[in-house]
């Protein structure tokens, strides 16, 4: 699956928390600051991102799990 057609299929707030850290280079606390939500908050968030990233790319057409 396309990387914009992933972040289409993002939450505002993960999409938010993504591009801010990836694409914008900022800290957990500055994005945390940003978003007004708690440091833990973005961690999370990241990390949900992340695992539902890599969950679509597997399930891609033409690609298989791997383990």
């Amino acid at each position: 699956m396309p990387a914009s057609m992933t972040l289409a299929r993002l939450t505002p707030r993960h999409r938010a928390c993504l591009l801010l850290r990836a694409r914008d280079g900022f800290s957990i606390d500055e994005i945390a600051h940003i978003l007004g939500i708690s440091p833990g908050a973005v961690k999370v968030t990241l990390r949900r991102v992340k695992e539902q990233c890599r969950t679509e790319a597997s399930a891609a057409p033409g690609r298989q799990a791997s383990r």
